[in-house]
C-alpha cells in the first residue's frame, strides 16, 4: 500500500521545496551578474581620432552656419548620431603655441607660461615636468598612439619628427610633411623662399603638405586597425592639417568654386568706436606676404582704412578656397575610417587652435580679443548611439572652451581623468 503524507507534512515539504528554488534563483542572479560584469571588464575600450585644424574659423558649411563656404565632409561628421556641435566654444589665447599647450595639457597659459608661439616647452617651467600631455595620459593607459601633421606647434619640445613630445608616442617617427611651413610649386617655404599669400597652386593634392599628412594618417589607421583587431589594443591617432593658415594656396579646383567677385564682404568691417589704439593689432602675419603687404600700402591700410573691396573679397575667397581644401583632406581620412568600419568603437574629435579675421573689425589675421580670433570649431563624436537613443546630432549654444577636450575624451573613453591645475 503506497504511503502518502498527511496534509501537515505535505504543506512543510512544499515550503521547503519553495526556499530551495528562491535561493537557487538568488545565486544563479549573483552568478550571472559576475559573469556581466567580466564581460563588461572584457569590453575593449573606445579608439580615439583627434582632428586638429590651424587657423579654422567656425564660419563655414551647414552645421555652422554658414553655406557659403562649402565643406561638406564636416556637414557630414557633424549630422552623424552621436555627434555635438558646439557652436560657442572658445580657445584659451588666439596663437597657435599658446592655445594648442593649453589644450593639450588641461592647463590655461597663465599655468603653462606657454604665451606665444616660441617660448619654450610645457615642460620647462619650474613644477612642470611631471606634466602629462593629452597623447601620453592615452599612452599611459595602454593605447597605441601614433600622429600625422601639426599638434603641438613646431620646434617647441623635442622636435617635429618626435611629435614634439617624444614619450607621448608608440609609433615613430611621427609624420611630419617633407616641407612643415608649406610646399608650393616645387619650394618648401623658408627664410629663402615666401610665396604670395594667394594663388592656386599647380600641384596635385598628393604634394601639398597636407595630402602628405592625409596619406600619412591613412596608413597609420590602417596599421593600429590591424593592432586593435588582433590584441583588442585600442588607438588615439592625432592628425593635423596646416591649412588654412597662410598662405592661402590651393589647387586651382578648389578656387574654382568661388568667385572672388560674389564672395561676400565682411559684415562689421570697422573697429569700434572709441576702440583704444594699442588694441588693434595691424595685422602684421598677413603684411608678411610681399603681395599682400604690397596691397595694403597702396590702400593707406590702417586702423580706420580698409583694403578695397576688390583686394578684401580676393582673400576672403582665398580663405574659403583653403577651407574646402582642409575639408576635402578631412574627409579622406574619415573615409579611410569608415571603409575600415571603425566609425562604431572610435570617438572622433574635430576642433580649431583659434579663429581668424578676415577684414572683420579691419583685421587680417588672429592675435586680437574680437571673438571672431578666440571662437572655435568644435565637435566631437561619440560612437554607440544611433537614432533610436539619440538625434542625428545636437547642437550646443552654451559657453565651453577647448581646455575641457582634455579631460572629456578621457573621460569619454572610459578612463581617469588626472588632476589639473586649471
Amino acid at each position: 500500500m503506497r504511503r502518502t503524507l498527511s496534509p501537515p507534512l505535505l504543506l512543510w515539504f512544499l515550503l521547503l521545496c519553495c526556499f530551495q528554488c528562491e535561493g537557487t534563483a538568488t545565486t544563479m542572479t549573483i552568478t550571472q551578474s559576475k559573469r556581466k560584469k567580466r564581460r563588461q571588464q572584457k569590453k575593449k575600450l573606445y579608439n580615439v581620432l583627434l582632428l586638429t585644424v590651424d587657423d579654422l574659423r567656425p564660419e563655414f558649411g551647414e552645421v555652422f552656419d554658414f553655406p557659403e563656404v562649402l565643406a561638406p565632409n564636416i556637414d557630414k561628421l557633424g549630422r552623424q548620431p552621436g555627434t555635438t556641435v558646439f557652436h560657442q566654444a572658445f580657445c584659451q589665447m588666439p596663437t597657435c603655441g599658446a592655445s594648442r599647450t593649453s589644450v593639450l595639457t588641461g592647463r590655461r597659459p597663465d599655468t603653462t607660461q606657454v604665451l606665444k608661439n616660441n617660448n619654450g616647452c610645457f615642460r620647462d617651467g619650474i613644477g612642470h615636468d611631471h606634466w602629462i600631455s593629452l597623447p601620453h595620459a592615452f599612452r599611459n593607459h595602454g593605447y597605441t598612439t601614433a600622429g600625422s601633421g601639426k599638434l603641438f606647434h613646431d620646434g617647441v619640445c623635442d622636435g617635429k619628427h618626435v611629435g614634439e613630445d617624444r614619450d607621448a608616442w608608440t609609433m615613430q617617427p611621427y609624420f611630419h610633411c617633407r616641407c612643415a611651413s608649406g610646399w608650393y610649386n616645387g619650394q618648401c617655404e623658408n627664410s629663402q623662399f615666401r610665396p604670395k599669400s594667394v594663388y592656386a597652386n599647380n600641384v596635385t593634392m598628393e604634394d601639398m603638405c597636407d595630402g602628405e599628412i592625409v596619406q600619412s594618417a591613412q596608413k597609420q589607421l590602417r596599421n593600429v586597425t590591424l593592432g586593435y583587431r588582433l590584441t583588442g589594443q585600442p588607438f588615439f591617432l592625432s592628425v593635423g592639417f596646416r591649412k588654412p593658415h597662410l598662405p592661402h594656396i590651393v589647387p586651382q579646383h578648389y578656387f574654382d568654386s568661388y568667385s572672388s567677385h560674389n564672395v561676400s564682404l565682411p559684415p562689421n568691417p570697422s573697429i569700434p568706436h572709441h576702440f583704444p589704439s594699442d588694441a588693434w593689432n595691424p595685422s602684421w602675419e598677413f603684411r608678411s606676404y610681399d603681395d599682400a603687404h604690397a596691397e595694403a600700402a597702396a590702400a593707406g591700410y590702417n586702423r580706420t582704412t580698409s583694403l578695397s573691396v576688390t583686394e578684401t573679397q580676393k582673400h576672403r575667397s582665398a580663405y574659403f578656397a583653403a577651407v574646402t581644401f582642409v575639408d576635402d583632406m578631412i574627409g579622406r581620412v574619415l573615409s579611410k575610417l569608415e571603409r575600415l568600419k571603425m566609425m562604431d568603437t572610435t570617438i572622433v574629435a574635430l576642433w580649431g587652435d583659434h579663429g581668424w579675421h578676415l577684414g572683420d573689425q579691419n583685421e587680417w589675421g588672429k592675435h586680437t580679443m574680437f571673438t571672431r580670433a578666440n571662437r572655435i570649431p568644435l565637435m566631437v563624436r561619440m560612437p554607440g548611439t544611433n537614432t533610436t537613443t539619440m538625434d542625428a546630432s545636437s547642437s550646443s549654444h552654451d559657453y565651453v572652451e577647448a581646455i575641457d577636450l582634455y579631460p572629456t575624451l578621457l573621460e569619454l573613453a572610459g578612463l581617469p581623468v588626472p588632476p589639473t591645475c586649471r
